[in-house]
């Protein structure tokens, strides 16, 4: 379908691609929304927060969360959004460990301070080590 949009001189772009792995993860194709990443990648497309978060809802869905190291170590700014789905992802499959990780993450890079109505109670959970309190206002959000 990709090599369609050259001949119909329709551009290949983030929001091209971002579309059609959005369309594969919802539809249970995570492997080949990862195989589409590497095209992209290939062809010089910078992957943005967009796909990230796409990638990890997907892999959140598939119960493959444990695959988002992968994302992570693309490079990509993750956001607020993309916190939540993987700390949602993780607590789905009881890997405390690793919303741990997520957890601690988060903190470094600041991302819940740029969310209005959360920087309080979240960041004093997450500050006091209780995932478990920060996660409960994590799922509230």
């Amino acid at each position: 379908m990709l090599d369609e949009f050259p001949k119909q001189k329709c551009e290949l772009n983030t929001l091209t691609f971002s579309t059609i792995m959005h369309g594969l993860c919802v539809n249970g194709k995570v492997d080949e929304a990862f195989g589409l990443l590497k095209r992209m990648e290939n062809e010089g497309i910078v992957p943005d927060t967009i796909m990230f978060n796409i990638l990890i809802a997907g892999l959140g869905k598939r119960g493959l969360i444990r695959r988002f190291y992968i994302v992570f170590s693309k490079g990509v700014g993750p956001s607020f959004a993309s916190y939540k789905a993987l700390i949602h992802g993780l607590c789905k499959e009881n890997l405390v460990q690793d919303v741990d990780w997520g957890l601690e993450q988060m903190i470094c890079d600041k991302v819940f301070f740029r969310r209005w109505g959360c920087g309080g109670r979240f960041s004093k959970a997450c500050l006091q080590r209780r995932a478990a309190i920060a996660v409960y206002h994590v799922r509230k959000l």
